[in-house]
């Protein structure tokens, strides 16, 4: 009986490893984390839900075990610790992290431009944005006529101009 039993761990340990030396987590490796509480619900509303949760950063990894202390990414620890089986390694879409970099680029150029616009524009038309200002703050503008010049004939100007 005990032959028996010794060749069923060897057996058990060569070939039906839960973790291979390949997929041992590391500690600073981010994983995603399995919700196992959902698998016995029936409920049509935990159907379509999210069944990993994370990403989160692996702090304790003892070598003799497959339980893992995690953190989340701004460093707060979680409580307990995490069987390996309901763990599995997550990584970055670095393609992802290189078109958010593209595009806030494309941006930064973009203000740049618009910033570059709208001090020409107001270079151009000084004297009649503060003949806009003098009237907005109640002082009275005459047209060249001599008469009390009006809000619309001198945005139009402006726009015109």
């Amino acid at each position: 009986m005990m032959e028996s039993r010794k060749s069923n761990k060897f057996y058990f340990d060569q070939d039906k490893q839960l973790w291979d030396s390949d997929r041992k987590l590391e500690v600073g490796d981010l994983v995603l984390l399995y919700k196992s509480k959902d698998d016995l619900s029936r409920a049509l509303a935990t159907k379509l839900l999210d069944k990993w949760i994370g990403p989160y950063r692996v702090i304790k990894a003892p070598e003799d075990s497959t339980f893992y202390k995690l953190e989340e990414l701004d460093g707060v620890p979680l409580a307990g610790t995490f069987a390996g089986n309901r763990l599995k390694k997550f990584f970055r879409r670095e393609a992802r992290i290189e078109d958010r970099n593209a595009r806030n680029e494309a941006l930064r150029e973009m203000d740049e431009q618009i910033e570059s616009r709208q001090r020409a524009f107001a270079e151009r038309h000084a004297d009649r944005l503060r003949e806009l200002q003098e009237m907005a703050s109640g002082k009275s503008h005459v047209n060249s006529e001599g008469t009390l010049g009006n809000d619309s004939g001198i945005v139009m100007m402006i726009l015109d101009g």
